[in-house]
C-alpha cells in the first residue's frame, strides 16, 4: 500500500491527511485500509495506527512515536518506567488513545491552544521545498504561540485541534482560513518559551527521572523555600508571575490564583502533580529557574 513519507517535524495526523488526499480515500476508508477495521477514526493529535504506519514506512514504532507524534511532549515529567508503559500502549493500539494523560496535555477549553496553528513562513518554505504544505508538530504543542524557527506569531485556524480527521477536518494548511497571529506585549518571552518547548522534546528518557529533583535543587539554590508555610513560597510565586507575565499565564490557562501560598509552582515543587498541563508547568518553571541560575536542558 502506498503511504507518503513524513516530512521533517510533520505530525502523524498531517501524514494521514496527505495520504487521504494522495489516495483519494475518505479518512474512514484510509483508517480501514491501515487497520483492517471497518470502525474507528484517525486522530489528528493523539498517536494511533503506529504499528501499521511503521510497517509501511520501514521505520521502527519508536521512531514514528518520537519523530512524528506528541509522545515526547506528553512524556515530559514521566519517569522511565511510566514512559515505557505509555510507549508500549501507544505502539500496540490501532485506535487513538484517549488516556487521561493525553487528554490532560491538550486542554480543549483554552482558546489559545484549541485550534490547529501554522506559521506562514514555514508554509511557504514547505511548498517551495516539498511541493505541498503540512501541519508541523511543534506548532501544535501547548505553549508554542510563535514559530521557534522564524519567531513570527502563529496563525490560528478554526479547525479544532482535538477533532478526529473527519471529512470536514481532512484539510491541509492552505485549505483553511486562519486568523492573523496576535501581537504580544512580550514577543521575546514567547520566542523563548517556544524554543524551550522544542528543546524539551530532546532529552533522553532518563533525564525525566530526575526532573523534579533538579527543579527543587534549583529553587533552593536561588533562595526559594517551597516547603509548607515557607515565607519565600509567596516570593517565588510573585517573581514567577512577574517573569512569565500575568497575561500570558492567563492565555495558557495557568493563572496563579493563590500567590500567598505560592500557587501551583510551589505545589509542583512539593511533588504534587496538577491534573492539567503538567508538561507546560514544568517547562515554564524551569525557564524561570534558569533565569535565576539553574542549568539548561541537557544536550543529546
Amino acid at each position: 500500500m502506498y503511504f507518503p513519507d513524513p516530512y521533517p517535524d510533520e505530525l502523524l495526523g498531517s501524514v494521514f491527511i496527505r495520504a487521504s488526499h494522495h489516495l483519494g480515500l475518505t479518512p474512514r476508508a484510509l483508517h480501514s485500509a491501515l487497520s483492517n477495521r471497518s470502525d474507528g477514526e484517525l486522530s489528528f493529535v493523539y498517536p494511533c495506527a503506529i504499528a501499521e504506519v511503521a510497517r509501511l514506512l520501514s521505520m521502527s514504532r519508536r521512531e514514528v512515536l518520537l519523530q512524528h507524534t506528541v509522545f515526547p511532549y506528553v512524556c515530559i515529567g514521566l519517569d522511565s518506567t511510566r514512559r515505557s508503559d505509555l510507549e508500549e500502549q501507544l505502539s500496540e493500539s490501532s485506535a487513538p488513545s484517549g488516556s487521561l494523560r493525553l487528554r490532560s496535555t491538550f486542554p480543549g477549553h483554552i482558546e489559545a491552544l484549541s485550534f490547529r496553528r501554522l506559521c506562514r513562513k514555514c508554509q511557504r518554505y514547505d511548498i517551495e521545498t516539498w511541493g505541498e504544505d503540512y501541519w508541523h508538530r511543534i506548532h501544535a504543542l501547548p505553549g508554542v504561540l510563535v514559530c521557534p524557527i522564524h519567531g513570527s506569531p502563529l496563525h490560528s485556524s478554526r479547525v479544532p485541534l482535538l477533532a478526529h480527521i473527519s471529512p470536514k477536518y481532512n484539510v491541509l494548511p492552505h485549505e483553511v482560513p486562519c486568523d492573523q497571529g496576535g501581537e504580544s506585549i512580550n514577543e521575546a518571552q514567547l520566542r523563548t518559551l517556544a524554543s524551550e518547548v522544542e528543546a524539551a522534546l530532546r532529552p533522553e528518557a532518563s533525564f525525566w527521572d530526575y526532573c523534579l529533583q533538579s527543579c527543587q535543587h534549583a529553587a533552593l539554590s536561588c533562595g526559594y523555600e517551597y516547603r509548607a508555610h515557607a515565607k519565600t513560597g509567596t516570593r517565588l510565586a510573585v517573581d514567577f508571575e512577574g517573569y512569565v507575565g500575568r497575561s500570558l499565564l492567563g492565555q495558557l490557562g495557568l493563572s496563579l490564583v493563590a500567590r500567598s501560598s505560592g500557587g501551583w509552582p510551589v505545589e509542583v515543587l512539593r511533588g504534587r502533580r496538577p491534573a492539567m498541563q503538567l508538561q507546560l508547568r514544568f517547562i515554564l518553571l524551569r525557564m524561570f529557574l534558569l533565569e535565576s541560575g539553574a542549568h539548561r536542558w541537557p544536550a543529546n
